[in-house]
């Protein structure tokens, strides 16, 4: 042990002081401390828990009560909030496998009968299939037995166990989504409460913000074993909570310092301060830190599950029950703006089809208006419909990430659009009992921004947004793509402008009278930043979906197979869809150049694409 001990102290100084006082010695001076003299802060059983060098009790937990710490500090914060706490406690559930392994990680009522807990918890007893999730199967052919005990702890008999009676969704890594996974309990179970949720953004790095997790901490190998038991004193796999610190907080996470163990995976992090969950650990480095998912990225992650869109509208249910929205009337929408929307003389227009007025469908004709209008405008976004293929020809919108605004989900209503002809866009008919999803080509938050955010929502749910896509590629793909590029460290004011639609061929298999499309094309469109502080300039990158052999054998069967995404230049996305592209998306496109080498980029994570 070496200094970095009273530094890491150093951000709580009135524990410092605590601590210090306890042990009776002054810190160190840096340079001239001993083994011996650090060993025996190490050692005092009067500091619980001190791990990764920071002082962190790790509290058992008996009937829903938490043993008293014995610093008088976390004992006070941990009063201040102690009916929260208590709530927080009961929500909290251990996953076990009946006759196989008893203990795979922690779960945590996030609504109803609905269970959160990290994607590589749930991939131990579920996986992937026909576009859903599946529990796996014992060598008799019939599901293993998974469930949740919101009990499990020391020297207690009784448990409170639910069934996971379905797998709802699990976030994909390949698609860059975050380590989250959604459990399906028995509602006619003995559950608790869910969770009440706390507001991320409200997070600070000051010692009144403590956290704690609320989990099942196993022997862990990767951390060191003396410590591991002077900490839990040999009592693993019960139900704890550990008290500690906000380490940092970035876009999609927050690093903490709670004591956590390998069976906390899937812990509900809870703020002392809110009384609410913030977040969802996930993986932690000994000596460095732990890392939990916020909980606005889990929200989202939820409501999309619910809904069926993951990055596309489902068939399914949404999350809440509210009254369905009306039919808008869609006068006065802005559409989609070229000219300055990244910033002060930029432009960036749509694409457009080759032979545009002869490809696209032209709205009905207004009084006195003779010249045949193609774009489809609503709130910070427009459609431009196909003629003969009666789906979007492409999309275009603007996404500001500064102002954006996550807006409830109701029940899905989806509408034709009075603008044009009915019989010149695809309805329900062809999404009726089948795998295909009606999926969003702008996506449902996409333009979710502004004072007419909620409109702009309802306006994503027109026929002249949404393209037939399977399943399991409309749930599985591309839900992080934006998201990664917004955030990115090179992009100047979290803006973009986001180009969508499909890549129409005359060999697309039809079903219900409908080509489907095999594919799908994506060019996005940001102002960057450069290491020499000149004046931010415009970046593009352009995306290519397969879905091909998801339709192999198109009939009311349908396959399951393999698809990619793939970075591919710009100009060589235009010659695929046909497209005329502006000269300036051309000549900023991050790829430009490859177009005579292999020309095409896998993304099989986030890392993978050029920004």
């Amino acid at each position: 042990m070496d200094y970095d001990f009273f530094e890491s102290l150093g951000q709580d100084p009135e524990l410092e002081a605590e601590i210090l006082s306890v042990l009776k010695i002054q810190p160190p001076t840096p340079g001239l401390e001993t083994a011996e003299t650090l060993g025996g802060v190490l050692g005092d059983p009067t500091l619980e828990a001190i791990v990764k060098k920071t002082g962190r009790p790790s509290l058992l937990i008996w009937q829903g009560i938490y043993e008293e710490p014995k610093l008088d500090l976390w004992r006070a914060r941990l009063d201040n909030a102690r009916d929260d706490i208590q709530k927080a406690i009961a929500a909290t559930g251990r996953i076990e496998i009946k006759g196989r392994q008893t203990h795979v990680g922690t779960a945590w009522l996030i609504r109803d009968n609905i269970a959160v807990t990290n994607r590589h918890v749930a991939s131990i007893f579920a996986q992937p299939r026909n576009g859903l999730f599946e529990i796996v199967r014992d060598s008799s052919g019939q599901s293993a037995t998974v469930v949740v005990d919101f009990l499990s702890e020391l020297d207690n008999p009784n448990s409170r166990e639910a069934r996971v009676t379905d797998v709802l969704y699990i976030a994909s890594k390949y698609a860059g989504e975050p380590d989250v996974a959604f459990l399906v309990l028995d509602e006619t179970a003995d559950l608790p409460e869910p969770a009440r949720l706390g507001d991320d953004t409200e997070l600070t790095k000051h010692p009144d913000d403590a956290l704690a997790t609320i989990g099942y901490p196993a022997f862990d190998s990767r951390n060191n074993a003396d410590d591991q038991q002077r900490i839990f004193g040999g009592s693993y796999n019960v139900k704890r909570l550990a008290p500690g610190l906000v380490q940092d907080l970035r876009p999609s996470t927050i690093a903490h310092d709670c004591t956590t163990l390998g069976g906390n995976s899937g812990s509900m992090v809870l703020s002392l301060k809110q009384g609410g969950a913030v977040g969802l650990h996930f993986s932690g480095a000994e000596g460095d830190e732990n890392r939990a998912v916020r909980i606005s990225k889990v929200v989202e992650l939820l409501d999309r599950a619910l809904g069926g869109e993951l990055d596309g509208a489902g068939n399914g249910a949404a999350g809440d029950t509210e009254v369905e929205a009306p039919k808008p009337v869609l006068n006065g929408r802005g559409g989609y703006v070229s000219d300055g929307f990244l910033g002060d003389g930029v432009v960036v227009p749509a694409p457009q089809p080759i032979g545009a007025e002869s490809v696209l469908t032209a709205l009905k004709s207004s009084d006195g208006d003779d010249s045949p209008q193609f774009e489809l405008k609503y709130h910070n976004f427009s459609s431009w419909m196909h003629k003969d293929r009666r789906l979007p020809a492409l999309t275009a919108v603007n996404i500001d990430g500064t102002v954006a605004k996550g807006v409830k989900r109701a029940n899905d209503r989806w509408f034709t659009d009075d603008r044009i002809e009915e019989h010149e866009q695809i309805g329900n008919e062809l999404y009726k009992g089948n795998a295909l999803d009606r999926g969003h080509l702008v996506r449902r938050l996409d333009p979710a921004w502004g004072e007419l955010s909620e409109e702009a929502v309802i306006d994503t749910f027109h026929y002249t947004n949404c393209a037939p896509q399977h399943e399991a590629l409309n749930r599985r793909e591309w839900l992080a793509l934006e998201d990664h590029i917004l955030e990115s460290s090179k992009t100047h004011g979290f803006k973009a402008c986001v180009f969508t639609g499909p890549i129409f061929s005359n060999d697309d298999p039809t079903y219900r009278g409908v080509q489907l499309p095999q594919a799908f094309w994506k060019i996005v469109a940001t102002l960057h930043t450069s290491d020499d502080e000149s004046e931010p300039a415009l970046a593009t990158s352009a995306y290519v979906l397969s879905q091909e052999e998801l339709l192999v054998g198109i009939g009311l069967e349908f396959a399951f197979g393999e698809f990619r995404t793939f970075q591919a230049p710009i100009s060589r996305v235009s010659k695929l869809a046909n497209l005329a592209v502006h000269p300036n998306l051309v000549a900023a496109d991050t790829m430009k150049g490859d177009e005579e080498g292999l020309g095409y980029r896998t993304i099989w994570t986030l890392d993978d694409v050029l920004v």
